[in-house]
């Protein structure tokens, strides 16, 4: 049997629109030390949010083992869970650091159906002992 033939292509797509909408991220100048910087729309009203935000549900989390995560609101409000531990943030909060092994998600503020947040999100540049990193590819795919 022949292998499943992907319903899209993102690799390499900017901006990239993800989750029926919910997502759009587009690649900006990387700081130093950055592996990558995204410039990004995060719209709990449409897609994957919408439907989790519907059942009182939040996205799954996730970790990263090598990099630092970095989360930079431009407008609106984000929700970060942190180990289990909710986070709300705006823009005045400045730069939030995500260290390695950290279990976390982000979403939009639950209840808020038309809540658009604005961010900016970077990763360290950080490698494990094979040299293997998180780039911009693993997550555009």
């Amino acid at each position: 049997m022949a292998p499943c033939r992907p319903r899209t292509f993102t690799a390499g797509e900017n901006p990239l629109t993800i989750f029926d909408g919910a997502i759009l991220v587009g690649s900006l100048p990387r700081p130093p030390n950055r592996q990558f910087q995204f410039h990004g729309f995060l719209r709990s009203s449409l897609g994957i949010y919408a439907k989790l935000t519907e059942n009182g549900q939040k996205p799954p989390t996730h970790f990263h083992p090598y990099q630092w995560e970095f989360f930079r609101v431009l407008k609106g409000n984000l929700n970060i869970d942190l180990n289990g531990v909710p986070k709300h943030l705006t823009k005045v909060d400045g730069e939030l650091a995500v260290q390695p092994y950290v279990h976390h998600t982000v979403y939009g503020r639950p209840g808020t159906e038309t809540n658009e947040m604005e961010f900016v999100v970077s990763a360290s540049d950080a490698r494990d002992a094979e040299g293997v990193t998180l780039d911009q590819a693993f997550f555009k795919n």
